[in-house]
């Protein structure tokens, strides 16, 4: 351990002696280089206008560093947010008679439906999640929904849900989740013209 201290204090001395002597010999250095005439005002001139540069290099690497950690920050909501749906969800999955915590349908579900229609929602929230985090665009999301609207539980989950997503939506101050819900009731009213959806039962083989 003295060893290590005493290592630790020649490298602390050589830095500080390196970082001395780089501080002379640079100035030497370019007053050698610069061409003839050239005087210490001259130099002093020069350097300003190089410091100004370089520290607006540095504020602009402070202002990514600040965006990327807000984004981080960003991601690690949305997972603390989904990773509480999920428990919620797999809580009632396991104690159907949890349901009637939720909010009433606006009509009567099966045990069985209830369950997908809340499967549902958390697939659309993680929707959401990737397009708030710009990992789908407006067309990737679109793309997605056309598919996710084709089948009829997926119907049905928006014309149950959509209404208190657009409601939250509408009282929101995230421009994206108001985009969200208004390309996705777009979608919805698209396949709903497109012609009926896939029922359950013609999903796999008899």
């Amino acid at each position: 351990m003295h060893l290590r201290g005493r290592s630790k204090t020649w490298i602390i001395v050589g830095s500080a002696t390196a970082a001395t002597l780089l501080l002379v010999a640079v100035p030497i250095a370019v007053k050698s280089a610069a061409p003839n005439g050239t005087t210490w005002q001259d130099l002093s001139d020069a350097s300003q206008i190089y410091t100004s540069a370089f520290t607006a290099l540095a504020l602009i690497g402070v202002a990514a560093s600040l965006i990327h950690q807000a984004r981080q920050s960003k991601v690690a909501t949305h997972e603390l947010i989904r990773a509480n749906q999920r428990e919620l969800f797999t809580l009632t999955l396991q104690d159907p008679t949890l349901a009637p915590c939720y909010g009433p349908q606006s009509e009567q579900l099966t045990e069985l439906r209830f369950k997908q229609i809340g499967f549902t929602n958390l697939i659309l929230a993680g929707m959401y999640s990737a397009y708030a985090l710009d990992v789908y665009s407006d067309s990737d999301l679109a793309i997605e929904l056309t598919y996710h609207f084709r089948g009829e539980i997926a119907r049905q989950h928006w014309e149950f849900r959509g209404p208190h997503w657009m409601a939250e939506a509408e009282h929101s101050e995230e421009k994206a989740q108001r985009k969200f819900t208004h390309i996705v009731n777009q979608a919805y009213q698209e396949a709903i013209s497109a012609g009926p959806p896939v029922p359950p039962s013609q999903y796999f083989l008899p």
